[in-house]
């Protein structure tokens, strides 16, 4: 099935023989390129400083039908768990239809909202946000004048073992598993006044985590609801999250927290001005199974100078609660994207 899709992408990129694509409807490319720099406070000897990715973007549309792809590259690897250096972050094939655009290919599914920070709070970490998977995506709205009602609902056939998630937390860095059948769904619905909207919204997933061996599967189920605020420039956000699994963790055993059964918050505010934004996000985790709590606080600030530079820093407090003490671990993290 991949290689059909890898075919499809290609071709609709590529689009019909020159003579007869329209003149003003090529397809368009992004190049990208994103530095990091990771300063901790403590333990110096486990600073960072790399290349995050290069990768490149390319969109194509014709009447009803779109393609996007989306391939990036690093040294080494950009996790792990990753096989290479190489990657492909997102890929579809799309048709507008009455109900939304159907996507199939690889693509990201929409749990909760969306991580706009640049090192991932404790969603992206332990696998809920940023986590691409191959399947098939709706997504749609309609408008009554300001007021938008939006929904999406993805399919993931299987996962790949590409994602943003943290080493040994959940089934993309699991060597042993892999994810099968997943579903979610996400509504919101935006009341617009000008000057100030308020965005209630809520999601659902639910999945099959199967071992490679075919035995001893179980059933992850997720559940969020997030409201977002905002007058002029300035935003606030919170959601709740509840996942229910059918392997939690035991009390102070070593386990993968993003298989625990979990009550998770995230929050935080966001001002936006034509050249900076300056963020707080606060992202938290209770793993019920294993007794332990970790919680992530992250101001930060994104400057753009101009268009297609952009430079990030961001102070990140994470501390760790176990049964068996806890653990704060405190640093800088620095981002630099250059794009044309």
């Amino acid at each position: 099935m991949k290689g059909l899709l890898f075919a499809a992408l290609a071709a609709v990129l590529l689009g019909p023989p020159a003579a007869s694509a329209a003149a003003d409807d090529p397809p368009k490319f992004r190049f990208e390129a994103v530095l990091h720099d990771y300063e901790p406070l403590e333990g110096r000897d486990t600073r960072v400083a790399e290349l995050y990715w290069a990768g490149v973007t390319a969109d194509w549309t014709r009447g009803i039908f779109s393609a996007h792809a989306e391939a990036r590259a690093t040294e080494g690897t950009f996790r792990p768990y990753f096989d290479g250096s190489f990657w492909l972050e997102e890929g579809w094939v799309a048709v507008q239809t009455p109900a939304g655009g159907v996507r199939v290919g690889k693509v990201v599914p929409l749990v909760g909202l969306p991580d706009e920070t640049f090192p991932g709070t404790l969603f992206s970490l332990n696998g809920v946000t940023r986590n691409p998977g191959w399947g098939a995506q709706l997504d749609g709205e309609a408008r009554w004048g300001l007021d938008t009602l939006a929904w999406s609902a993805a399919f993931i056939g299987e996962n790949d073992h590409v994602g943003w998630e943290e080493e040994g937390r959940d089934v993309e860095s699991d060597p042993a598993r892999v994810l099968r059948d997943g579903l979610s769904a996400r509504t919101s619905y935006t009341l617009s006044k000008v000057l100030w909207w308020v965005r209630p919204g809520v999601s659902g997933a639910t999945a099959r985590l199967v071992p490679k061996d075919g035995t001893d599967e179980f059933r992850r189920s997720d559940f969020a609801a997030d409201l977002t605020v905002a007058f002029g420039p300035l935003s606030l956000f919170v959601e709740g999250f509840w996942r229910s699994s059918g392997r939690p963790c035991s009390p102070g055993a070593p386990c993968r927290y993003g298989y625990d059964d979990a009550r998770s918050v995230l929050a935080g505010f966001k001002a936006e001005f034509p050249s900076v934004t300056w963020r707080y996000t606060w992202s938290r985790w209770h793993y019920l199974g294993a007794e332990a709590v970790e919680e992530i606080h992250m101001p930060g600030a994104v400057w753009v100078p101009v268009k297609g530079i952009s430079a990030s820093i961001e102070y990140s407090a994470r501390r760790l609660t176990t049964l068996a003490g806890s653990g704060t671990v405190k640093a800088f993290q620095l981002g630099l994207a250059a794009s044309f």
